[in-house]
């Protein structure tokens, strides 16, 4: 079941999902959702803001401000942002709401993403293997 910010569910398939990399490939088979837009991570630096958007202890819609403090590899963005249970699997964005990753945990005081390089390639390799690429 994938839930929405505005409460609507619905059924999603998984198409694949990686449990070393905590993504998963979902399909939504509704027509007239939209689409966040993704800015490759791979162009941001070090010291540019960025927003966790997510449901921390059930409220809704919280958001917190940070500064990017790390990029491992294109596959991880590190920020001093505060997460919290509830914030995995929700966007981190630059300051013009471009997504930039995927929050996922905290390690050593930073809230830690999985950068869209690294989403990008899992859906190109997920979407190759099941053969719609």
């Amino acid at each position: 079941m994938a839930r929405l910010h505005d409460g609507r569910s619905y059924h999603a398939k998984v198409i694949r999902k990686d449990r070393q990399a905590d993504l998963a490939l979902l399909l939504i088979p509704v027509g007239g959702l939209t689409c966040a837009n993704a800015r490759d991570s791979r162009t941001l630096r070090i010291g540019q803001m960025v927003v966790a958007v997510g449901h921390p202890m059930g409220d809704v819609g919280a958001v917190t401000l940070g500064t990017v403090h790390r990029i491992s590899r294109a596959d991880l963005v590190e920020a001093d942002i505060r997460l919290a249970p509830g914030n995995s699997g929700g966007p981190l964005a630059d300051a013009s709401g471009k997504v930039v990753g995927i929050e996922c945990m905290v390690a050593n005081g930073m809230g830690v993403a999985i950068a869209t390089a690294a989403v990008g390639q899992f859906v190109q390799r997920s979407l190759v293997a099941v053969g719609a690429g």
